[in-house]
Order: structure tokens, then C-alpha cells, then sequence
């Protein structure tokens, strides 16, 4: 959109057009979702709905008409766009039909979602997890439970202090997951997740804004990085921390990654994790409140090094704070004792 100038040619009006194909996990279907039928097809008797948005702060602020967002949020009406989507199938394409009548035998001829996405326009389809999590497998809570629920909370973090530059367009991310374990039925549920980029100076800020919001009842986890400068950094972060009131923990770990984050899968699959609706938001990218963020990340980690682990490894972390002092049901075990821990675990002795 910083790109729709218009000098010296002020008879034609910018406009921005896009075409793509349904993705459950872009950004661009929050766009079109008031375009959909509750099954995620295109709902044809909307094409072409006019719909209306300003920016705050980067954010996107919606409205079905110019003079709603004007009573809203006390914006000059000058700086409201307007938005419509028009969805579109093979069947509205004759020309490629004619050209190639067979391209919708290929169509017809694909795997369920793809089908579903290329054929049919479903926006809502994904492909079924093959790896280490489902979002099936854990439940979402409509309301958050109250502080007296637990008998133990904690907000676990993955640091990362690099921002995106031309070198390395998509860095990793400093994380934190805050999670729970209800003393009545033992389930652990996660409260909040966050996501942001900043650098190695903004760490303790962004730690001591969540430890503020928490309060001192909730625990602190912090990994030991095996590199000594981050080690100094992390050991420099806990005396900072605990001068202000808070308690730390420190976790160093000495096993895959994909062996600490199967305990917490076996909870999940054994239907003892629930995670509250709408908990997760990226504050880098400015999308609030979209779990989906979560689940794409864990349900895409295979247990290579390729796939993305920032919050795998916080969502670890954060279970085996949580599960250190409880006993756990016999089906979940064997991933269990496959951690390794600095200071080691009673469940590692569990048989």
C-alpha cells in the first residue's frame, strides 16, 4: 500500500488488486472470513460487499461503513479505505476450461484439502498434522480460569535477539508461553502465549512487562543457552529479575529438542493440556488474539532442524517446570524419561 503513489495523474484513483488461493494459516483470511459460509466456501451472495478500514498503530480497523468508523474512532473520514473480495472457482474461468477441458478432471483428481482449497475455494481446510502435535488433541477454554484454580503457574521464555535485515529476512523469535496446572483435575492449561522481535537489549524489558501483568506468584523460566556469552547474558537477566521481586528458574538442557517436547506432546495427545481461546497473539507482526499462530508453529515441528522451535521449546519448558512435582498417569511416561534436565526431575525416576 506505500507503494500506491499517484503523481501528476490525479483523474486516476490507486487501487490494489490481489489474487491467491485459499490458506487457512495467511494473515489474508481474517480479510475474507465475513465473505465465508460457516464451512470456510466462498459465500457467493457477498461478492462484491463493500467493506471499510482505517490503520491505528498498524493495525487494521474494520467497519461496515465509512461513517461507523468515523463515530468509532474519531478519524477523519479521508482516511478510511475501502476492501472487497470476489471469490472465484474454475468453473469461472471458461477460457482455461476450454483451453485444457481436463484441468478440472486434475482438480477433481487431487488429495482432500487440496482438492477442497484449488477446487472448491475452502479457506478453513488444512492438512492433517503428521508430526508431533494436533490441535484437535487440545481443547479451547471460552473463559480463562481464575489465579485460584492452579497450584502452580508458570510463564516459561525462548530468547532471540536478532530483528529481520536483507541477510536474514525471517529470524527467530523471543517467545514465552504461560501455563498452569489446576490443582482439581491436574490438567495443565496455557494461559498466554507471546511472540515478539527485539534485541538482546530489550530482553529484560519485555520480561519484567510480563512479570508486572503476572505478579509474583508466577514463576519465571529462563533457558541456559551451552554458549558462555549467553550464558553470562541469562545468569545477568536473573539477578536483574530477582532484584525486582521475581522468582527465576533456570533450565539447561542436554537433550534434543524433540525429546523435550514429547512429554508435553503425550499430555496433549492423552487429553491433559487445554489452552484458552484467542490467548495467543505476535506483537512483531501486530496480530492479537489468534491461537491459530500457535498451532501452525507446533503442529509444523517434525523434530528436524529446519522447522521453526521457538515456541516448541518454551511450550517444553514450561510443562516440565509444571510437571516436576507431579506424578503422572502411566500412558504418558516414555516420553517423559526421555528429558534430561540440569538439576534432574523426579519424573526422570518414575516407572
Amino acid at each position: 500500500m506505500s507503494r500506491m503513489r499517484n503523481p501528476n495523474c490525479p483523474e486516476v484513483e490507486p487501487r490494489l488488486k490481489i489474487t491467491c488461493n485459499p490458506d487457512a494459516d495467511h494473515f489474508l483470511r481474517k480479510w475474507v472470513e465475513p465473505y465465508l459460509h460457516e464451512d470456510g466456501t466462498p459465500d457467493r451472495s457477498k461478492d462484491g460487499l463493500v467493506r471499510y478500514f482505517t490503520f491505528s498503530d498498524g493495525d487494521f480497523l474494520w467497519g461496515d461503513s465509512k461513517e461507523e468508523l468515523v463515530e468509532k474512532f474519531d478519524i477523519p473520514i479521508d482516511d478510511i479505505l475501502s476492501f472487497t473480495y470476489i471469490s472465484a472457482t474454475v468453473d469461472d474461468n471458461p477460457i482455461v476450461k476450454e483451453i485444457n477441458p481436463k484441468y478440472v478432471a486434475w482438480l477433481k483428481g487431487l488429495k482432500g484439502v487440496e482438492r477442497a482449497r484449488l477446487l472448491d475455494g475452502n479457506w478453513y481446510v488444512r492438512e492433517s498434522s503428521t508430526g508431533f502435535f494436533k490441535r484437535e488433541w487440545v481443547p479451547e477454554l471460552t473463559e480463562s480460569p481464575g489465579i485460584q484454580e492452579f497450584d502452580k503457574i508458570c510463564r516459561a521464555y525462548d530468547m532471540a535477539g536478532t530483528l529481520p535485515s536483507d541477510s536474514n529476512p525471517n529470524p527467530d523469535y523471543t517467545v514465552c508461553v504461560k501455563m498452569g496446572r489446576r490443582k482439581v483435575d491436574k490438567k495443565y492449561v496455557i494461559l498466554e502465549v507471546l511472540r515478539t522481535r527485539i534485541r538482546f537489549g530489550d530482553w529484560l524489558q519485555f520480561i519484567l512487562e510480563q512479570a508486572r501483568r503476572d505478579g509474583p506468584s508466577v514463576n519465571i523460566i529462563l533457558p541456559i543457552d551451552p554458549n558462555p556469552a549467553a550464558n553470562a547474558a541469562t545468569q545477568m537477566l536473573v539477578r536483574e529479575i530477582t532484584a525486582q521481586g521475581y522468582y527465576v528458574q533456570t533450565i539447561r538442557s542436554t537433550t534434543a529438542k524433540v525429546d523435550r517436547f514429547r512429554p508435553f506432546s503425550s499430555a496433549a495427545q492423552n487429553g491433559l493440556v487445554e489452552i484458552v481461546a484467542n490467548c495467543t497473539s505476535d506483537l512483531w507482526a501486530k496480530n492479537y488474539n489468534d491461537n491459530n499462530i500457535y498451532y501452525h508453529e507446533l503442529e509444523g515441528y517434525d523434530g528436524g532442524k529446519k522447522a521453526r522451535d521457538d515456541l516448541v521449546d518454551a511450550t517444553s519448558d514450561a510443562f516440565m517446570h509444571l510437571a516436576s512435582t507431579l506424578t503422572i498417569p502411566s500412558g504418558i511416561l516414555e516420553g517423559l524419561n526421555s528429558v534430561n534436565f540440569k538439576n534432574s526431575s523426579p519424573l526422570l525416576n518414575v516407572r
